[in-house]
């Protein structure tokens, strides 16, 4: 189950003021490459459905290349398949490497390199490669890429990558980094990174099968909202950190089903800010794995049924408290002890297939977290893990039943149409808009409903007026016995 739960991102409002305009392909040009080079700063270049055998390259442009229309969504998928490259050394699909900013954006795109080759002369490539720019990555499947599903540095310089929403599958490589390789973010003006609410899962690498921080120095990097799941390395399966002097908040993940440890971190400088907060860790070859990484903080955390809890190696100071580590099969903590408020008790989970790594009522995990953090979106005190449990009244989490909700336009810069189909009158729903950490960003309609559909906006501030961040939001409706969950994507 994801974290911030929708498989498919919709549909894009596309621009039409302030003189942008859209470029079709392959109705106003017959590749996506032409299209690109005959859009101008902050226009948009929409894509037909279709296979495109393309290595496409930005330019330094601000512009939307989507296949999101404005009425409705795509009649099929836009495959961007990089596999036959007219340099052999120029094999990557998507190329950001001339100065890109915020605004140039790619959403909505199968980026390959066809994982299913059939030995006829494909090359190898990135998926995606960012260097010396900040894009926005919204809403892909990056899927059968070598050596890197993305690949990312700035070396030195104040960029910032932004991952949004996206599925990053089966991409392999033989050495580091398999689904996301962050490399050489280093100095005082270097980069940021933002990767929060994808699904990371199915790849491989020997270190760090879904995600790689190597050498990165003086920034912030934040994994936030994601789900990693089934990835492989014998070093860091999902997420591999080496010699890192940047802050790296790892917060509101689940990591299942790795082959290898969930989290390894090597080498962490002291002084620096590396935290694990409110995590869901379960089922992986090993918990969490930290050699050499100094003045971790592993807060809030559900770590259990793994093959190892929490391992220890060459630590001088480390700071684990109020996390539930049950169950693993390996000892629960290796070379530490527990800390100030953990527990180590089943932390019952909804279950089911698929998984739901949601708490059931008489979770041992509610309300279970560090009192001193903020409290939950429901006004209760934090709980452990991904997932917090609501306590609205007469709405238990399990065995809900589901309530279908849609996101229009998605991904979005502007308001969005939220609507519920609710099946019969209810005295009272709710639908809220939370941010990936769980904090409340917006309740949008609190009050009864009719049979039918409850239709409102949502303009894309916090309840305080203030317009939000660009990022992942979890839109929330519930009614008693009833749940419904989906993804807004602000860009």
């Amino acid at each position: 189950m994801r974290p911030a739960v929708t498989a498919a991102l919709a549909v894009l409002l596309l621009p039409g003021a302030g003189g942008a305009t859209i470029v079709h392909v392959p109705g106003d040009h017959p590749t996506i490459q032409a299209g690109v080079n005959a859009a101008d700063q902050g226009d948009t270049v929409l894509v037909e459905a279709g296979v495109y055998y393309e290595n496409v390259r930005f330019g330094g442009k601000a512009i939307r290349l989507t296949t999101f229309a404005g009425g409705a969504p795509p009649g099929g998928a836009a495959v961007i398949d990089g596999s036959y490259p007219a340099n052999p050394d120029s094999a990557a699909t998507v190329y950001f490497v001339d100065g890109e900013v915020e605004t140039s954006v790619i959403e909505g795109f199968t980026i390959t390199h066809n994982a299913f080759r059939r030995g006829d002369g494909r090359a190898d490539g990135e998926g995606v490669v960012c260097d010396l720019a900040s894009p926005t990555i919204s809403g892909n499947v990056i899927v059968g890429n070598t050596p890197h599903g993305i690949w990312y540095r700035d070396q030195g310089e104040p960029r910032m990558l932004r991952v949004l929403g996206n599925e990053i599958r089966w991409n392999a490589s033989p050495q580091a980094g398999g689904g996301i390789f962050i490399a050489e973010s280093v100095g005082p003006g270097g980069s940021n990174a933002l990767i929060e609410g994808n699904l990371i899962v199915g790849n491989s690498a020997h270190e760090g099968g879904g995600v790689y921080a190597l050498f990165t120095q003086g920034n912030k990097i934040v994994l936030r909202g994601n789900e990693i799941r089934s990835n492989s390395a014998p070093v860091g399966a999902g997420v591999r950190t080496e010699k890192c002097q940047s802050d790296l908040t790892i917060e509101h993940n689940v990591f299942s089903g790795n082959q290898g440890a969930a989290l390894s971190m090597y080498d962490y400088a002291p002084g620096t800010n590396l935290l694990l907060v409110n995590n869901t860790i379960e089922g992986n070859t090993a918990g969490v794995v930290l050699e050499d990484a100094n003045d971790a903080v592993l807060r809030n955390n559900i770590i259990a049924g793994n093959g190892s809890g929490i391992t220890l190696v060459f630590l001088q100071s480390y700071s684990g408290t109020y996390n539930d580590v049950w169950g693993n099969s390996g000892h629960d903590y290796v070379g530490c002890e527990p800390g100030e408020g953990d527990i180590s008790e089943d932390p019952l989970f909804v279950g089911g297939i698929p998984f739901d790594y949601h708490l059931t009522a008489i979770s041992p995990c509610i309300d279970a977290g560090d009192p001193a953090d903020p409290p939950d979106p429901d006004r209760s005190r934090a709980d452990m893990g991904a997932f917090y449990y609501h306590h609205l009244a007469g709405v238990p989490e399990e065995g809900a039943a589901a309530l279908s909700l849609a996101v229009w336009p998605n991904p979005s810069a502007t308001a969005v149409h939220l609507i519920v189909a609710v099946p019969a009158p209810v005295r009272r729903i709710e639908v809220n808009v939370y941010d990936t950490a769980g904090r409340l960003v917006r309740r949008v309609y609190d009050g009864p409903a009719d049979a039918g559909e409850v239709r409102v906006s949502w303009d894309g501030r916090s309840e305080g007026g203030l317009e939000v961040a660009a990022g992942v939001y979890a839109v929330i409706a519930r009614a008693p016995g009833l749940v419904g969950r989906a993804l807004a994507v602000r860009t």
